[in-house]
């Protein structure tokens, strides 16, 4: 859930990027979205977003070739 209350959905895309999208009752609202940090672009395979703290989550994203990469945001209200 957003800061919002509303639904978030984070996604990988087959060129390695990643983004997350808020879903409002009128309409998606893209909140962020990146091309992928490293040269091999690697397809995204799976996502898990983890709350470890009160305002801190955690993303977590392999991809296809084996790397893992963790990436951290709080949600500001």
């Amino acid at each position: 859930m957003t800061a919002s209350g509303c639904p978030l959905i984070v996604f990988g895309t087959r060129n390695g990027g990643i983004g997350a999208i808020e879903l409002t009752r009128d309409e998606a609202i893209v909140l962020w979205e990146t091309e992928s940090v490293f040269d091999t672009k690697s397809a995204v395979s799976h996502i898990k977003v983890a709350q470890l703290a009160s305002v801190n989550y955690n993303i977590v994203v392999t991809r296809e070739d084996g790397l893992i990469e963790i990436f951290t945001y709080n949600q500001k209200n």
